[in-house]
């Protein structure tokens, strides 16, 4: 009762708070360990190295289309968080595919429906074998 006494009524909502991002965060960590990043900030990207070729060739496209207006680290940090860094909604496949389309409608995007396909398959993939790696 150390919060209650100290906050007032307010001591489990902060107790609440505080306790289960941290558990969130612990436990869902080492799940998401599998996709191997390479650098930090700006200069984040994927280590692609046991990539199958097709997977290799969708890395390249979300290189060069994906950081015309946002960085490399936003998207990976929502591959291997499993989380949307801006809306805080999950990551999973339903939000690759209503990204992909999105993209489609973005004039800025100037990606076409292949390349948005290939970009929400190797994303796809990512979340795929990190959900086979976790224990």
């Amino acid at each position: 009762m150390f919060f209650h006494s100290r906050l007032g009524g307010s001591g489990v909502d902060m107790l609440r708070l505080v306790v289960i991002p941290v558990i969130f965060i612990l436990v869902t960590f080492p799940c998401h360990a599998a996709v191997k990043t390479i650098g930090k900030g700006e200069g984040m990207r994927l280590d692609t190295a046991g990539f199958p070729p097709d997977m290799k060739s969708a890395y390249v496209i979300m290189q060069t289309k994906c950081t015309r207006c946002h960085s490399m680290e936003r998207t990976l940090m929502a591959v291997t968080s499993g989380v949307a860094p801006i809306s805080g909604r999950p990551f999973d496949r339903v939000a690759t595919n209503a990204y992909g389309q999105k993209m489609l409608r973005k004039q800025n995007a100037q990606m076409n429906s292949d390349e948005v396909k290939a970009v929400v398959d190797l994303l796809n993939y990512l979340l795929d074998n990190m959900s086979q790696k976790r224990p």
